[in-house]
């Protein structure tokens, strides 16, 4: 899968690079901070990766948390397309028994 890439227009990131970042993420935790991490809500936790610089103050894991934050950026559910379908249905029955 080398040089392949995340199916996104927007962000053309190497699914290799995102793995090497995955990869390198339980190596930059101590223990301790491990286990606070486990009780931490992941929006806050992909936030705090987020900030993480390196060195040469470049953020360190910029792929996987472009990638964390498409993904909880994507609707939980479809409540709102089952409204519209749900009121189509009513709009219907209302039309067939103004028919009778």
């Amino acid at each position: 899968m080398e040089g392949s890439y995340l199916p996104c227009r927007h962000y053309r990131t190497a699914t290799h690079t995102v793995e090497e970042e995955w990869r390198m993420l339980p190596s930059c935790f101590s223990k301790d901070e491990k286990l606070s991490l486990e009780v931490k809500p992941p929006a806050l936790f992909w936030a705090d990766l987020h900030q993480m610089r390196t060195f040469a103050d470049k953020q360190e894991f910029l792929n996987i948390v472009t990638l964390a934050q498409l993904i909880l950026s994507l609707p939980h559910s479809n409540a709102a397309t089952e409204r519209i379908f749900a009121h189509g249905r009513r709009e219907q029955l209302v039309d067939a028994s103004a028919l009778t």
